[in-house]
């Protein structure tokens, strides 16, 4: 059964904006996943494990210390941004990032906004070429994410969502991506 409605989203947080009742979000349900099968997942996996290694030796390695300056020098705080995830089988992650924002109370409950004041000079450019997302990597060599899957939510965003949408956690059966 699927089902749908328009939501429009006028620059704010919809989620926060409308009660649950009011929205209905169209889905499809995993069944028969081509990564329900050993095989897939290992052949996945090790392409993981190869191209996501072969990108933190040959990118990462050198982008890390120049990023470590160039934040220290920008703003006060740590390098990189942490921040619990949902990741597969629902089990949470520390999702690694380039520190983006000054360091802030509301990280772990507001969702990045257009304009949004807590951005930093170096962040604003870090964020338009994805620079932030590079440790990641690091993520996907240990085996919380993927190169390839879901964006992984906030937790707090999960636990939202699961109650909006029917079948949310589906997602939840393959390795969270990079892309």
């Amino acid at each position: 059964m699927e089902s749908s409605s328009t939501i429009t989203l006028n620059n704010e947080s919809w989620h926060e904006s409308h009660p649950p009742a009011q929205i209905v979000i169209p889905y499809r349900p995993l069944e028969n996943h081509r990564l329900d099968k050993l095989f897939n997942r290992l052949i996945k996996r090790s392409v993981d494990v190869v191209l996501g290694s072969a990108l933190v030796l040959s990118i990462l390695i050198w982008i890390l210390p120049i990023m470590a300056i160039l934040i220290k020098l920008d703003s006060r705080g740590p390098v990189f941004f942490i921040q619990k995830r949902t990741g597969l089988r629902k089990r949470s992650f520390y999702c690694l990032k380039f520190r983006s924002m000054v360091v802030n109370k509301h990280a772990n409950r507001l969702e990045v906004q257009t304009n949004d004041d807590r951005i930093t000079p170096l962040g604003h450019f870090i964020r338009k070429y994805h620079i932030d997302e590079l440790p990641q990597l690091l993520n996907v060599v240990i085996g919380d994410m993927s190169l390839v899957g879901p964006r992984p939510h906030m937790l707090r965003h999960t636990i939202l969502y699961a109650s909006l949408v029917e079948n949310y956690h589906d997602r939840h059966r393959v390795k969270p991506g990079i892309a």
